[in-house]
């Protein structure tokens, strides 16, 4: 019992502490505050939907969807790290190429 309340308060600490930097950053007008809220964030993001990850591994693998298991923690981590950072994707296009035809956009991991 002990053990699990020792791990909530580490959570909820580290929870309560990306808001707090927030404020620091706005109150202060220092950037460094803003990008340790944003380094934690993203690192709680990245624990969270790995063992959420694992979880949805196991349970699609026994119901015979394996192969969604990639797709379906990068949507998770997305979707979290747009709700905790607010970080989005925006395609410039200047030049209307993609009014025209479709395209590829190739990156360095699953996007």
């Amino acid at each position: 019992m002990a053990v699990l309340s020792y791990f909530l308060g580490s959570l909820a600490s580290i929870v309560l502490s990306i808001p707090t930097l927030h404020l620091l950053a706005s109150a202060t007008d220092n950037r460094i505050f803003t990008f340790a809220a944003r380094t934690i964030a993203s690192v709680l993001a990245l624990v969270l939907c790995a063992s959420y990850g694992v979880i949805a591994s196991i349970a699609l693998r026994l119901v015979g969807y394996g192969g969604l298991s990639q797709w379906t923690v990068a949507r998770s981590f997305k979707m979290s790290m747009w709700y905790l950072t607010g970080i989005t994707f925006d395609v410039q296009d200047p030049h209307k190429a993609l009014a025209v035809r479709p395209a590829i956009f190739v990156g360095n991991h699953q996007t």
